[in-house]
């Protein structure tokens, strides 16, 4: 299986950048918090079952999500181009949320899983499972402007 990440992200510091510009506090204040997502595309594997991905999205991952306050995933099955499905995914932590050390919540997420499935074993193949539904897959992150 080829996985390719073409995702590419850059984070612009204006809070350590020095252009001699001052802005007031209170307009600081008043910017509203952005909200980050995950945008995940995806082509099944020659013959997968995608009945079965339908069935872990609603039996496992989204109510996992819901456990631990997360939102449930917008899952778009694609019209046209190369990629059968779009997966967009709120990031309630931003892009904090990529350090799964360092996440509350991930391992909140991990737990809640394993505990699903059953054990830790039963959650491993249940993800081996879910991984073989796909050939090919590529991530990319967004976020809004207030």
């Amino acid at each position: 299986m080829t996985l390719k990440v073409k995702g590419l992200f850059a984070a612009l510091a204006f809070s350590t950048c020095s252009v001699g510009i001052s802005i007031p506090t209170a307009a600081q204040e008043a910017e509203e918090a952005r909200t980050t997502y995950s945008i995940t595309y995806l082509k099944f594997a020659p013959g997968a079952d995608q009945d079965r991905f339908v069935e872990m999205r609603d039996t496992y991952i989204d109510p996992t999500r819901a456990a631990v306050g997360m939102t449930p995933a917008m899952v778009h099955w694609m019209n046209s181009g190369d990629w059968d499905l779009m997966i967009v995914t709120e990031m309630p932590d931003g892009l904090a949320s990529l350090d799964m050390h360092a996440s509350d919540r991930n391992r909140a997420y991990r737990a809640r899983a394993i505990e699903m499935a059953g054990s830790e074993e039963a959650f491993e193949t249940m993800s081996k499972e879910y991984n073989m539904l796909f050939s090919d897959w590529s991530q990319a992150y967004s976020h809004t402007h207030p």
